[in-house]
């Protein structure tokens, strides 16, 4: 059975790979939205077709950064508390 300070470091491992990773998404999230905005923004006429490529981009952006912003909300379960060492026996 692993150590309590074995727990604790794999915990503390798995929520730091865990957040080094919602960073990256958001990272993502944020270059996917400067991009749609650099093509909002750009001279030109966009065909029908080329808009709605665009606008599934930002809904589709809109959407993952509501998923990112979720998971920040999801907390992992408690761990288990151990059961308290047996006292002496009375006698």
């Amino acid at each position: 059975m692993a150590t309590f300070e074995q727990y604790v470091k794999d915990q503390t491992d798995h929520n730091q790979a865990t957040s080094d990773a919602l960073n990256d998404i958001a990272s993502d999230i944020q270059a996917l939205t400067d991009l749609v905005a650099s093509l909002r923004s750009a001279e030109g006429t966009l065909t029908a077709e080329q808009q709605a490529v665009l606008d599934e981009l930002d809904s589709k952006g809109g959407e993952l950064a509501d998923k990112a912003k979720a998971l920040a909300n999801v907390t992992p379960p408690p761990a288990p508390t151990p059961a308290p060492a047996p006292g002496p026996v009375a006698g």
